[in-house]
């Protein structure tokens, strides 16, 4: 098993080399690619390797895994640093000019086709769209997804739920994309450090998640958790469940990009709304929300 200390020096270092490297490792399952939004045709190397960096941290470990043992399976694509929104947390910081160099549709072909020569017969590669923000590169999404052999890949996308409309819904279902919304709080100041004063913003996700229900999409919410949303942390599960989400994730502010340590949580505090959450899931409340399926990461 790998310790506590190696998980969060893993995840650590995957935001660290977020910008620079074309591959990092995934924990559990895997290797992961990262294809940037940069012209990377001459440089674009998806092969079955360790980075140093993340390899020299397993020297201490009692029983080290052999990742090189591991299955290819993860490809995710950064298609944008274009972003509708600021978020005060972003650790890629984008949105923060108007970026040209956005994926093209040619790429994520190639992207998809070299890795899945990778990926064992028995085996599905998943295709993680992100940014940015993904949807202000939808047309060489649609165009990539449209041109390939979908039969052996999983799509994801990961959005902050303010640019979805029909069209995209429905492409969405017919491709079978899992679908991951952006969310800090139930109401506009809870979610400041998203949408500012913006109520239109606000409008625009709860307008977009029924348009997915509506279309029979699969989604599920991201909560960055955060000094002022930590609080309300059991408030928001309930909102969850008025939306009919039962797949939900809290994830921690690093200290990359645009975050700073006001948005910091302290220890003591985080470790109590965990708990808080943990008891109403699966304490007392167990009948009300036996559906739910909840990480910290």
């Amino acid at each position: 098993m790998i310790s506590v200390k190696l998980r969060r020096a893993l995840e650590m270092i995957k935001h660290m080399l977020y910008k620079n490297t074309q591959a990092y490792i995934e924990m559990e399952t895997g290797r992961w690619v990262l294809i940037g939004n940069v012209n990377y045709h001459e440089t674009l190397q998806i092969e079955p390797c360790i980075n140093p960096q993340v390899e020299s941290l397993f020297i201490k470990e009692t029983e080290p895994l052999d990742y090189t043992q591991l299955p290819f399976h993860h490809l995710i694509i950064n298609t944008t640093k274009n972003c509708n929104l600021q978020c005060k947390y972003c650790y890629f910081s984008a949105g923060e000019g108007k970026y040209t160099d956005n994926i093209s549709p040619e790429l994520i072909i190639e992207a998809i086709t070299k890795s899945l020569k990778l990926v064992p017969p028995h085996y599905k590669l998943t295709v993680l769209f992100q940014g940015g923000e993904a949807l202000m590169n939808f047309n060489s999404i649609k165009t990539a997804v449209e041109s390939v052999d979908s039969t052996r890949i999983l799509y994801q996308i990961q959005s902050n739920g303010t640019l979805f409309n029909r069209e995209i819904a429905r492409f969405m279902k017919k491709y079978k994309f899992r679908v991951s919304l952006s969310l800090d709080g139930v109401s506009l100041e809870d979610n400041k450090n998203r949408f500012g004063g913006n109520k239109k913003l606000f409008q625009n996700f709860l307008d977009s998640t029924r348009l997915l229900r509506e279309e029979g999409n699969d989604f599920g919410i991201i909560t960055v958790v955060n000094r002022q949303s930590i609080s309300h942390l059991l408030e928001l599960i309930d909102f969850y469940y008025t939306l009919d989400v039962h797949k939900f994730a809290f994830n921690l502010v690093w200290l990359i990009g645009r975050a700073d340590d006001n948005l910091m949580v302290e220890n003591q505090m985080l470790v109590q709304g965990m708990m808080q959450v943990f008891e109403k899931l699966w304490g007392k409340r167990w009948n009300i929300y036996r559906r739910a399926r909840i990480a910290f990461c």
